[in-house]
């Protein structure tokens, strides 16, 4: 996680995601299917303290590119937190996209 004050002292947090747990073809989640699971809890955790937050990625956890209990554990966070994550950003597409998700 990055933090940064602009001018008026206000901190913005930047929260980094390893989403490769998330791969559909990531071989070592044979080795440790835990880590995802741990990887959200801790998420969970963090936004639990934040006022805002802007999550960062390779891969979307609400895509297809992601495994279904990943996304479905992430898309809770979201719901939960809607209101700190001001913003979200991924690549892994290689295309200009936008998503909007919204209950």
């Amino acid at each position: 996680m990055i933090e940064v004050s602009n001018e008026a002292g206000k901190k913005l947090s930047f929260i980094i995601l390893n989403t490769l747990f998330c791969d559909n073809i990531n071989l070592y989640l044979i080795q440790d299917q835990t880590m995802p699971l741990r990887q959200i809890k801790t998420l969970n955790k963090i936004l639990e303290d934040k006022e805002t937050a802007y999550l960062l990625g390779h891969i979307d956890p609400t895509s297809k590119s992601c495994s279904d209990i990943y996304g479905t554990l992430f898309r809770a966070v979201l719901t939960r937190h809607s209101r700190k994550i001001k913003g979200q950003f991924y690549g892994h597409t290689h295309m200009d996209q936008f998503t909007v998700i919204y209950q």
